[in-house]
């Protein structure tokens, strides 16, 4: 069976389980984390596509980017290039008889806003859309253009015959940015992890074995893991990783309408700080930062954010009442979470929090302890 996927995070080891299952693989845009050595072996840390185990790469950092869309503006962001590739080997793999997994991770729409001249041409007398304020700018024809490469891929695989046999998985890595996509009611922007920051489209096509329906259920981009295994036929994930441990769930049954994955709890970990604009943060902490150092649990329409600075330095569990340290929400009456109910529910506050506390300590999660 034949997979594509867009994804650019928590793909590290996909591509050799993939092979183990007798797929071809391939890695096409933004990687982001190679350090791009120019042999492909990542520097400074860096852990490229390569080493990983993709049979073809073809990645570019953005300031590559910028001096090739200098050179060829008909080719935005590399999108076309990047399409035609992913084609090609799409074709050889078919051509062999060969399965195939194609991670497709387009630097649109991503900033600095690039478009084909034809495209802005095209929109630049629209007014702004209910949804994109930016529908005439740079942004929205940027927009424009990755749909019609969308397009252009489907078409291909329904060419190359195995689009029905293809599943094609598209989601982002994170939420929107202010003046080009308002996200009310959620709250906060990319960067955050309230459900402004975190809460994506995410949509799964496999033709005459997925029926066309929305789901609501929470999943996360862990989940594709198990997911791509189990469309590749792993009947036993564990023992096919030796007894690698991962995290995520296998989609796979409620794709098919076999059943849902029940009630589970999804959690985030996030020790830094990531500055960003006072006017858009979202933030009633430290309107400087879009992030701060949180932990964050989620239990069907509970969602509770561990702030790990006050937790650390100003009393943790002993001083709740006073550090500020949770916030609780409930996600179904108050998706843009401006009720926080720490200190209201405190009964599912602490469930949660033991719970947190638990997986914190599970997983080895590094905890800040001092000030700087």
């Amino acid at each position: 069976m034949e997979g594509l996927v867009r994804r650019r995070q928590r793909l590290l080891r996909d591509a050799e389980a993939m092979k183990k299952s007798a797929y071809r693989t391939a890695m096409y845009g933004k990687w982001h984390v190679s350090g791009f050595d120019k042999q492909g072996s990542g520097n400074r840390g860096g852990v490229s596509p390569a080493m990983q185990g993709f049979d073809d790469v073809d990645e570019h950092p953005a300031g590559t980017l910028r001096r090739l869309f200098a050179k060829d503006r008909e080719d935005p962001k590399q999108m076309f290039s990047y399409t035609r590739r992913a084609m090609k080997f799409a074709q050889r793999c078919v051509s062999e008889d060969n399965a195939f997994l194609i991670y497709l991770a387009h630097h649109a729409v991503h900033a600095v806003n690039q478009s084909r001249p034809a495209t802005l041409k095209k929109y630049k007398a629209k007014e702004p859309g209910k949804f994109h304020k930016s529908v005439s700018t740079g942004y929205g024809t940027m927009m424009a253009d990755l749909d019609a490469i969308i397009g252009l891929m489907l078409d291909q695989l329904k060419e190359l015959g195995v689009d029905k046999d293809t599943v094609v998985i598209f989601l982002s890595d994170n939420g929107g940015t202010p003046g080009h996509a308002p996200q009310t009611p959620l709250r906060s922007w990319k960067g955050s992890y309230y459900e402004g920051g975190i809460r994506v489209p995410f949509l799964v096509r496999w033709p005459d074995k997925i029926k066309p329906s929305v789901n609501n259920v929470p999943v996360m981009a862990i989940d594709l893991y198990p997911t791509m295994l189990e469309l590749a036929g792993v009947e036993d994930i564990s023992a096919h990783l030796d007894g690698y441990e991962i995290d995520g769930e296998s989609l796979v049954p409620a794709l098919l309408g076999e059943g849902g994955l029940g009630e589970r709890a999804l959690f985030w970990h996030f020790p830094a700080y990531l500055s960003g604009n006072p006017k858009y943060t979202g933030t009633r902490r430290y309107p400087a930062y879009r992030q701060q150092p949180v932990s964050v649990i989620r239990r069907g329409d509970w969602k509770l954010l561990m702030y790990l600075e006050e937790w650390s330095l100003d009393g943790g569990r002993e001083s709740i009442a006073t550090n500020n340290c949770l916030e609780l929400y409930n996600l179904r009456p108050d998706v843009s979470k401006s009720k926080n109910l720490a200190l209201v529910e405190t009964e599912v506050r602490d469930q949660l929090l033991n719970e947190l506390l638990a997986w914190q300590k599970a997983i080895g999660a590094p905890i800040p302890k001092k000030a700087r």
